[in-house]
């Protein structure tokens, strides 16, 4: 690996191979707290909200997330979740 700008260019084949967009996808997903649900969110074509984080569960991930790269779909669930947990605590009022 070697700098090219502001970014790393992979050099090495065997490098290249190991760190494709769908290895590192797949590394993260087993890292990711909440994967199950997750995956099943992005299943859904992202519109199945009984597969969003509520309450401690989405507390927990907001707390592992802090500090984080994640992808654009994480941050999408991750924003879904708090939409739909404030919307549920709203009709609880």
């Amino acid at each position: 690996m070697v700098k090219h700008q502001k970014y790393l260019q992979v050099k090495n084949k065997i490098y290249q191979e190991f760190f494709n967009q769908k290895s590192v996808e797949k590394q993260l997903s087993a890292l990711r707290p909440y994967s199950q649900t997750f995956d099943a969110w992005v299943a859904s074509g992202q519109t199945d909200e009984s597969r969003l984080l509520r309450g401690r569960a989405l507390k927990e991930a907001q707390i592992w997330a802090q500090g984080k790269s994640l992808s654009d779909l994480d941050y999408q669930f991750l924003a879904a979740s708090v939409d739909c947990d404030k919307q549920e605590v709203q009709r609880a009022l």
